[in-house]
């Protein structure tokens, strides 16, 4: 080592040595990765990567709102009840079972049976944190707003914003009044929110880590102006205002996101002019939707569990961990278990009693910097174009989450993206039918705050807001829906004809030179729910589809026997692998099956040719 040459110095260079090494001739830089947020990922971090940030609990509260941290709210969802009594129950089993709070977001039913004052009664004798998501009945915030000065902490609110997105509100501008006359009759403890900011339709309709918060914050920037403009107390509605995000699968990406998120709200409260109080930031973090499949559901059950470590090293302040097969309708099993994800989080790896546990993290500090970077870039670009709802509205915002979610769709279909049960080790096995999809209905009270709030209380009906038909609706999607379609053809033509859809695989040569892309083709069959029958070439029949399998050097040296079959074949003939350059007669490049396919549309069109139809 020379003089004055540091030992991180040193160490970084050796490192470096030792990686060309390894690499044979190529660098470090070789390493590098850029995610979907167009962020370059470098190989390795070091201390001159991050910046020095303030303690817990110190503006801008990158690394938590609080100096001591505290056990995150178990908020685990309550959503399938079919009567105010068994929700009633579920709440009382919730607390009997070590939880210390509950997300409820599904109310149609409270709202058809009128009998939303049980649920404040339960909740008053309560020492239940809650978050209550009004998006499918916002008249009930007008019953709720006179009793949440009596309940303890808590969020009660809904993002109006998303009701637009949705398709369901026209008129935004009476829901932010209204809005903003529920936050001034409910104005309660600080620790008491009533208007919630969510990311989660972005995230589950394919938004990235820098859309996500970026047009979430649009959202809130949006209405803070809005309440500057209509004489309303910005920094009220700062300080009542909660976030809910989603965790998805890039693991120290969420970490930095929610790490991002509080730099990014206390540096817009504070240009508004909001104190210290109101630049901290309440977060509500949903495990993903969009990552889960109904296809092998166990295999959820770990990508909840790294979503929700995401969320506890991000210092989340309420988590809601989905059971691994909601996306088929939930089990009693599958709650516990993602009850008890909380429970191994906190109690075995200790993780509540750990100050900002990712804190000191060169990677993650940095990845924090320039995800913040890059959001606020973002967000002054949708400021420069008009913000949120203009930007909404000219659909700018649907094509980007629409270009997003192509490009992650893509990398799916041609396995560059590999999900377990779905694309890759597909299980042969599993049975799954057709499920509709619940899209929430929000309907405004068309009469004003205080006007919906006398007929509730005299027993009248209130009359609704028009649906909005102007915008094009946003609509969450699960990434592995098109390969789930293909299981449920299968299985419905299965049901049909009493035998399942099946190929010929034709093998040439030893099971040594054919067995690798025998193994590559079942795996491909098995994600379109299509079953392999292998038999020796010469006793392939010439009336169905046929898969020619072997090596590339039985390709070559069948090659006048193939031809042969082509020639007599009423059906049609595909081979595994790249047709050699010695055969003269050659098939269409779409009947090879090779790496990199696109193996959706492929499997879609083979469906079709064996007669499997929606």
């Amino acid at each position: 080592m020379n003089k004055g040459q540091s030992t991180q110095e040193a160490t970084e260079q050796a490192w470096l040595e030792a990686v060309s090494k390894a690499l044979k001739g190529k660098s470090a830089e070789s390493l590098k990765t850029i995610t979907n947020e167009k962020i370059i990922l470098k190989p390795l971090y070091l201390k001159k990567d991050s910046v020095q940030v303030s303690e817990p609990g110190e503006a801008p509260y990158i690394r938590g709102t609080k100096k001591i941290r505290e056990m995150w709210k178990t908020s685990q969802s309550i959503d399938h009840y079919e009567s105010i009594d068994h929700l009633v129950s579920a709440l009382d089993s919730a607390d009997e079972k070590g939880l210390n709070s509950f997300y409820l977001s599904s109310l149609q039913t409270i709202l058809e049976q009128g009998n939303f004052q049980k649920l404040i009664a339960h909740l008053k004798s309560s020492n239940l944190h809650y978050i209550i998501d009004f998006e499918e009945a916002p008249e009930l915030m007008a019953s709720f707003a006179a009793e949440m000065k009596s309940l303890g902490e808590g969020t009660a609110g809904c993002d109006p914003y998303e009701a637009v997105m949705q398709g369901n509100l026209e008129d935004l501008d009476h829901a932010l009044c209204w809005m903003m006359d529920y936050t001034e009759a409910a104005a309660g403890s600080g620790n008491q929110k009533t208007i919630l900011f969510k990311g989660d339709l972005l995230h589950n309709s394919g938004a990235n880590a820098v859309q996500e918060l970026a047009y979430t914050f649009a959202k809130a920037i949006d209405f803070l102006n809005w309440c500057r403009e209509n004489g309303k107390s910005a920094e009220l509605a700062a300080g009542k205002s909660a976030f809910s995000f989603s965790s998805g699968s890039q693991f120290f990406m969420e970490t930095a996101k929610l790490r991002a998120a509080r730099l990014l709200w206390s540096s817009i409260v504070s240009a508004f002019g909001g104190d210290l109080e109101a630049q901290k930031l309440y977060t509500h973090v949903k495990t993903s939707s969009f990552n889960k499949s109904r296809l092998d559901v166990h295999v959820n059950l770990l990508r909840t569990s790294t979503e929700a470590f995401s969320a506890v090293l991000g210092n989340a302040d309420a988590i809601t961990i989905l059971p691994f097969d909601e996306v088929n309708g939930g089990s009693i099993l599958s709650e516990r278990a993602a009850r008890n994800i909380h429970y191994l989080l906190s109690e075995e790896s200790l993780l509540g009693k750990v100050n900002d546990p990712s804190g000191g993290s060169w990677y993650i500090e940095s990845l924090t910097q320039e995800l913040a970077k890059a959001a606020w870039d973002k967000i002054l670009e949708i400021e420069e174009n008009g913000g949120f709802l203009k930007v909404l509205q000219e659909g700018d915002i649907q094509a980007e989450l629409s270009a997003g979610y192509d490009a992650l769709a893509e990398s799916l279909n041609i396995q560059k993206k590999r999900m377990i049960g779905v694309n890759y080790y597909a299980n042969p096995e599993d049975r799954i039918e057709a499920a509709e999809k619940h899209i929430p209905i929000s309907l405004w009270p068309k009469e004003s705050f205080s006007e919906s709030r006398s007929k509730l209380d005299e027993g009248k009906k209130i009359s609704y807001e028009t649906i909005n038909k102007k915008t094009a609706q946003i609509k969450p999607v699960r990434l592995a829906e098109s390969f789930e379609n293909l299981r449920v053809n299968a299985l419905e033509y299965t049901q049909q004809k009493g035998v399942a859809p099946s190929v010929q695989i034709a093998v040439l040569g030893s099971l040594k030179e054919y067995k690798p892309r025998l193994d590559f083709l079942a795996g491909l069959l098995d994600s379109g729910g299509i079953e392999a029958c292998i038999t020796p070439f010469s006793g392939a029949d010439l009336n169905k589809p046929v898969f020619l399998c072997g090596s590339d050097q039985s390709y070559i040296e069948y090659k006048n026997e193939i031809f042969s079959f082509i020639r007599n074949a009423k059906s049609e003939i595909y081979t595994v692998g790249k047709q050699p350059a010695e055969w003269e007669e050659r098939l269409s490049i779409q009947r090879e099956v090779v790496m990199g396919m696109n193996r959706l549309a492929f499997l879609e069109e083979l469906q079709n040719v064996l007669g499997v139809h929606n």
